[in-house]
């Protein structure tokens, strides 16, 4: 995960210090969505990287982000190699019933 599973490019999104409230939080998880999704319909796959937090010195360094903005997340971006194996990875999903309460008529 820390070389990004070898992705030819990353987008790394930061928000300004100034907004130190957690709104912004909320626009990065939808921009996230979205660049994503924009990705899939031409054929990219992505994968989103909160581990990049971790070491925001060095990715300042290597990327040259002022220390003014916050780095939030990255996402890997490039052609999905179908073939590997991490791509095959299956896991065991809840049903929704199980995590979310329905309330109301059906």
């Amino acid at each position: 995960m820390l070389r990004f599973y070898d992705a030819p490019a990353v987008i790394i999104l930061v928000v300004d210090r100034v907004l130190d409230d957690a709104w912004p939080i909320i626009d990065i998880g939808l921009v996230s969505q979205n660049i994503c999704l924009a990705a899939l319909e031409y054929g990219l796959g992505t994968c989103i990287m909160r581990a990049i937090v971790d070491y925001p010195d060095v990715i300042r360094d290597v990327v040259g982000i002022p220390d003014s903005k916050r780095i939030i997340v990255g996402i890997a971006i490039g052609y999905p190699d179908e073939d590997h194996p991490v791509n095959h990875v299956k896991c065991p999903r809840e049903r929704i019933e199980e995590m979310v309460t329905f309330i109301g008529e059906k």
